[in-house]
């Protein structure tokens, strides 16, 4: 992978096994997808996560990462705070060596549609990322979330992060499969890929939610601002977009070559001076009221 030589020199544990088999070359495509995104997102926030809970994790905590995909944010934040407890949960167990799986770091699986398998206040910190698209409109609302703060501690912290999908200052070609191709597919398939810009009041009517921060990042798409979080977000885009040939080729209607030229129009737009495409990351950071 192009960027696996910046990741390792900026992890503190540029040594550790995890890495060596996470930038291997028989990596998938989601696969692939995922770290480029973890990787973008530890580049631009600097940190892997933005609760003011250092001090809790550095003493001892018991965390739970959402949606934990191949578990490298776990794995990370495992290897940085060794008195916490991290479990991380899935609908499926990631396909890693036991052996690079740090002690502290337990995977259960689980299906977030159904009940956890955790007593009630039992977490002190909870973190999800990328995982609205994972939902069909109401069940992030009416299901996930009052399952997540029913394992949370009153007092204790959550943390959302997702994109905002649309962009903006897109090219004509990465216009186009957004309009034609992405949300098309999402509103076929009862997707709410603008739920991320209502988040603050979804928390908040939640009434268990208090102190609620929202911040938001932008990631620019292509070598222009950032340019080491262009690059990353760029190709990020990229691998998501071709990964999703199969699925959204039929929708727009055109065939898998006619896809791949417009993969290829939407690179070229990214390393134009012409365009300056970008969107945003959110950040949600809430306590759980503590009851009376």
């Amino acid at each position: 992978m192009e960027h696996a030589d910046h990741f390792k020199k900026k992890r503190r544990h540029s040594k550790s096994e995890y890495q060596n088999f996470y930038f291997s070359t028989d990596t998938s495509a989601e696969m692939n997808r995922i770290l480029l995104t973890h990787l973008t997102l530890e580049t631009a926030y600097s940190a892997n996560f933005c609760s003011p809970i250092h001090d809790k994790l550095r003493s001892g905590s018991k965390v739970l990462d959402v949606g934990c995909g191949p578990l490298i944010w776990s794995i990370e934040m495992a290897e940085d705070f060794r008195n916490s407890d991290f479990y991380a949960v899935d609908k499926e167990e990631p396909s890693i060596p036991k052996e690079i799986i740090p002690k502290n770091v337990k995977f259960i699986k689980g299906n977030l549609l159904e009940k956890l398998p955790f007593e009630d206040d039992f977490f002190d910190y909870i973190f999800l990322r990328d995982i609205i698209m994972c939902f069909k409109e109401s069940d992030f609302e009416n299901i996930v979330l009052k399952e997540i703060i029913r394992v949370l501690k009153p007092g204790g912290y959550i943390e959302i992060v997702e994109a905002e999908l649309e962009g903006y200052e897109k090219g004509e070609a990465l216009e186009r499969w957004n309009v034609e191709g992405f949300q098309k597919w999402a509103n076929a398939s009862k997707i709410d890929y603008k739920l991320t810009l209502d988040l603050d009041n979804i928390l908040l009517n939640t009434n268990q939610i208090e102190d609620l921060t929202h911040d938001k990042i932008i990631l620019p798409l292509g070598n222009w601002g950032n340019y080491i979080v262009g690059s990353f977000a760029a190709e990020t885009a990229l691998c998501f977009i071709r990964m999703n040939e199969e699925r959204l080729s039929p929708v727009m209607g055109i065939s898998a070559d006619e896809y791949r030229e417009l993969v290829n129009q939407i690179e070229e737009e990214f390393s134009s001076k012409d365009y300056r495409a970008h969107f945003f990351y959110h950040n949600f950071i809430g306590i759980k009221k503590i009851k009376n």
